[in-house]
């Protein structure tokens, strides 16, 4: 039984003597840190925190812009509806803009995210068909951008 009790009471000092080897990679180390400056790391994360979301607020308002401004696109090939080709392509694009910006709109604003999806997906589905019904088309893309604006307005960064 002693023998098992100096084993562990070595085994604990060698524990002991390691812990306060002073080694600054250690998390204890970060915590005193942290304790002695608190008012620093919480502006300093304050600060960081809201200039993310002026940029998250900024890249997702310039995204709005850039589904609206294919959604225009779009809307002005649908116009002549002979170029089936060119719907096609405003279509893709228009896909494109929008997957760029979806997993955001989805995580922050999951009402909206729905609402706009609602007529903008049955609309890149009609524009990616070989001919593209445009009778279809022209209600979606009123409906898509009369939501795309509405959210836009709704995400602008006070001014």
């Amino acid at each position: 039984m002693k023998k098992w009790g100096y084993s562990a009471l070595t085994v604990l000092m060698m524990v002991t003597a390691a812990g306060c080897s002073g080694n600054e990679e250690e998390p204890e180390d970060k915590t005193k840190e942290e304790q002695t400056e608190p008012a620093e790391t919480n502006e300093t994360t304050e600060g960081t925190m809201t200039e993310e979301t002026n940029e998250e607020s900024t890249d997702l308002t310039s995204g709005v812009e850039g589904v609206h401004n294919s959604l225009q696109t779009l809307k002005n090939a649908v116009e002549t509806p002979d170029n089936q080709d060119e719907m096609k392509k405003s279509g893709e694009e228009l896909e494109e803009k929008w997957d760029q910006i979806e997993k955001d709109v989805e995580e922050q604003y999951p009402e909206d995210y729905a609402n706009i999806e609602e007529s903008l997906y049955p609309l890149m589905d009609e524009a990616k068909k070989d001919e593209p019904d445009t009778e279809k088309m022209k209600p979606l893309i009123e409906d898509t951008d009369k939501k795309l604006t509405e959210f836009k307005d709704k995400i602008l960064p006070a001014s």
